[in-house]
């Protein structure tokens, strides 16, 4: 029983360290927070923001290429409403499976060979609810999970935001500290404010931290920005030796 048991040991490993990385957009200040993906292949539907992305998610989708897209909601510095942000995610991701298989026994060996593949096409969306980050530390938790792979739990993180992500740190329960690991934090404070805060707080953040204002500092990559109205921010979002990264590559405008 002993192989059996450390092989599974060794798979769980491998699993929550294999490399990873997808085109993630960032997109705010949208005429309305985008709520599905059915514009990539409707050029009628969608505004000025679906325009700009289209060419870049059509590419991707043709590639078979997993994508995600996070609609800041208002990131404007003086919001038009002090009510709590919504903030949308969407996953679009591809898959293959072997469809028909044929399974023939020769001399008591068995061989299979796989006759036929199959694809599927599938889209996750979700939202969280962002506050600012309080003075004195409100007592919830909130998150919820983005998956990048439908097939592998470990490809997913936790959205939450600054004040809840600071409770479940401080948690005694397993369960309310789940996803600490691999944390996505949707600020709604600046970059400064937000590196500040994670850093004077010493917490062991791994993960990324996107804000709704400021400009990046080379030496906290991980903590990035929502781009202004018009603009979309094209980053790539990795996973290497179990450490989450994100890394800038260009405007949409």
């Amino acid at each position: 029983m002993i192989v059996p048991l450390a092989l599974s040991a060794y798979a769980a490993f491998a699993s929550q360290t294999r490399d990873f990385s997808v085109d993630l957009f960032l997109v705010a200040e949208n005429k309305s927070v985008m709520q599905n993906l059915d514009w990539i292949d409707k050029p009628e539907q969608g505004g000025d923001v679906e325009k700009l992305l289209r060419p870049a998610v059509l590419g991707l989708a043709g590639a078979k290429k997993t994508f995600a897209v996070i609609d800041g909601g208002d990131c404007s510095i003086f919001p038009s409403t002090k009510e709590d942000r919504q903030v949308k995610y969407l996953v679009r991701s591809y898959s293959s499976y072997d469809a028909m298989t044929e399974t023939i026994t020769v001399h008591g060996v068995s061989k299979t060979r796989v006759l036929a593949r199959s694809e599927t096409t599938s889209t996750m969306t979700g939202g969280v609810i962002t506050k600012p980050l309080a003075t004195k530390s409100k007592g919830y938790m909130a998150r919820t999970y983005c998956y990048f792979d439908e097939h592998d739990n470990d490809l997913s993180l936790s959205l939450q935001d600054l004040n809840s992500y600071s409770n479940a740190t401080r948690a005694t329960m397993a369960q309310d500290r789940e996803g600490l690991d691999r944390t996505l934090i949707i600020s709604s404070d600046s970059v400064q404010t937000s590196r500040d805060f994670i850093r004077d707080g010493k917490y062991d953040f791994n993960g990324i931290c996107i804000c709704t204002w400021g400009l990046p500092d080379p030496k906290e990559p991980n903590f990035i920005s929502f781009p202004p109205a018009g603009m979309v921010g094209h980053y790539k979002l990795f996973r290497q030796g179990g450490k989450w990264g994100v890394r800038f590559l260009e405007y949409l405008r």
